[in-house]
């Protein structure tokens, strides 16, 4: 399982970003200090898209029926409308709205002192790449299967409600351990991790292997990341 880092140096036959450098007239520098400060960011915005509130289905589903995994594959793809549109939408999931996310790119514009314009038109093809490798190593998770099984049994919205709700990744047991991974994404100083336990359930070894890979791999400065964390508070109670 990989990090953000690790699927961005992979993606594209390893050559994602030699082609934004490239695309976009930046140097790999310049591309490197801006995947440095936007991973950690989209860590910060997953661990709010996916609590149970915010409609985790929705972004397993959009995962799954989006244009992703291509684009993680080519860059051609991921520069493509489809793409790109794909992008926006996923980073208005991310972020909480089309507005945060552009108070978000407008952001890591003036943490990088790269212009507003090429980060406004880098990051919904940067999204989409980075997504293709999500969606593909969470295909190798028992999450996947178990996402497949919920959307079978919960999905006709027009039948009757059964006596008992169908089963519910996001609620009841499966909440606590969920939220306690996505916690930490965004840590600059993350808590040593307590010993495993004896006879762990057997939902703990996928959340565990999910964690791993929404892991940026990266540090933030404390006073960028209070920043982006005002930005996305912000936008999420307005």
């Amino acid at each position: 399982m990989y990090t953000f880092t690790d699927l961005m140096r992979q993606a594209q036959n390893g050559r994602a970003l030699e082609n934004f450098a490239s695309s976009f007239g930046m140097t790999p520098h310049d591309v490197e200090k801006l995947m440095a400060t936007m991973l950690p960011v989209y860590a910060m915005g997953l661990q709010r898209s996916m609590t149970p509130a915010a409609d985790p289905f929705g972004f397993f589903a959009m995962l799954k029926t989006g244009p992703f995994r291509p684009a993680f594959e080519s860059f051609e793809t991921a520069m493509s409308a489809q793409a790109q549109d794909a992008g926006r939408e996923a980073m208005a999931r991310i972020f909480g709205s089309k507005e945060a996310a552009k108070a978000v790119a407008d952001q890591v514009a003036l943490v990088t002192g790269i212009g507003n314009d090429i980060v406004a038109r880098i990051m919904p093809a940067f999204t989409s790449t980075l997504l293709g490798g999500v969606g593909r190593e969470i295909e190798k998770t028992p999450f996947a299967a178990m996402m497949e099984t919920w959307q079978k049994t919960f999905m006709p919205a027009a039948a009757p409600a059964p006596k008992e709700a169908p089963f519910n990744p996001f609620t009841g047991p499966f909440t606590a351990p969920f939220e306690s991974f996505m916690k930490g994404y965004a840590e600059s100083k993350p808590e040593p991790a307590p010993p495993p336990p004896p006879e762990p359930e057997p939902t703990t070894d996928g959340l565990a292997t999910l964690k791993h890979m929404f892991n940026a791999g990266l540090e933030m400065q404390d006073t960028n990341r209070r920043a982006f964390e005002r930005i996305l508070e912000s936008y999420q109670k307005a």
